[in-house]
């Protein structure tokens, strides 16, 4: 599973983009966290490593700004 956030701008937030995509597409979606607002939103999820591309693809043809977040992973050994 790979980790994309999704940024939602005001025009487009209250429209029902994440299930249109996973209904089209079958790819599940898991949804992390999120804060949406009448303002916008942010939507952090994971998807399929395989689906990814066509998921981005999916969501920055209807607006949605895509990025792939850097995850920071701890050593304790060090």
């Amino acid at each position: 599973m790979v980790r994309i956030l999704l940024k939602f701008s005001e025009k487009i937030v209250e429209e029902p983009i994440t299930s249109q995509i996973i209904l089209e597409l079958k790819v599940p979606v898991n949804i992390i966290a999120a804060h949406v607002n009448s303002k916008g939103g942010e939507v952090l999820a994971e998807v399929p490593d395989e689906a990814l591309d066509k998921v981005v693809k999916a969501f920055r043809k209807r607006g949605v700004t895509v990025s792939l977040p850097k995850l920071i992973e701890v050593d304790s050994e060090k």
